[in-house]
């Protein structure tokens, strides 16, 4: 029987990457090799120098990083379903969702939640430096997509509307059939 594939994703070198049965797989040729990594739930992949990051999100937001080596490093553990934990990925609607999740230039990650804002990660200390949610300007506090623009500006879809974080602010965007942006 063939496996479910939840995510995949092409790395710089132009392999597969994919995840299944909570298990992630690198594509060498014809084959693909199983990676040092157990995840849950759904997956998403991002590419930092070298090093492929695998988020994904149960109980706990977790991040490793699979290098070429074949090395797994847990970089990234945080509780989401605790009671005081403010992270609302524990709930059913979203465990089966990849999690939007950007690495930006400067190094930084974000992750969109579904229901407690943007979260801004300092991937080598391993903790949240900023949250952002719909009290400091977000559109809202879905997230559903990310992108980072050509000036470093960080892009966030959410559930209402679109929002602009750069290094000063942070301000909604009107979308409206045939309307400009700024």
């Amino acid at each position: 029987a063939e496996a479910v594939v939840n995510a995949i994703h092409e790395d710089h070198e132009r392999r597969l990457w994919v995840s299944s049965a909570g298990r992630i797989y690198r594509q060498d040729g014809e084959r693909f090799v199983r990676m040092p990594a157990v995840v849950e739930g759904a997956v998403r992949f991002v590419e930092r120098e070298g090093t492929m990051l695998v988020a994904s999100a149960t109980s706990r937001l977790s991040v490793l990083g699979l290098d070429g080596a074949v090395r797994s490093t847990s970089l990234v553990s945080l509780p989401l379903t605790d009671g005081n934990a403010p992270y609302a990925w524990g709930r059913a609607s979203w465990r089966d969702q990849a999690l939007p999740a950007l690495l930006d230039s400067r190094g930084n990650l974000w992750l969109g939640t579904n229901g407690a804002g943007l979260l801004r990660i300092d991937v080598s200390q391993g903790r949240v430096i900023s949250r952002y949610t719909e009290r400091d300007g977000l559109s809202g506090d879905l997230v559903r997509a990310l992108l980072e623009d050509r000036d470093g500006n960080i892009w966030v879809a959410t559930h209402s509307g679109l929002t602009r974080v750069t290094p000063s602010n942070i301000r909604s965007v009107a979308v409206r059939s045939e309307s400009t942006a700024e």
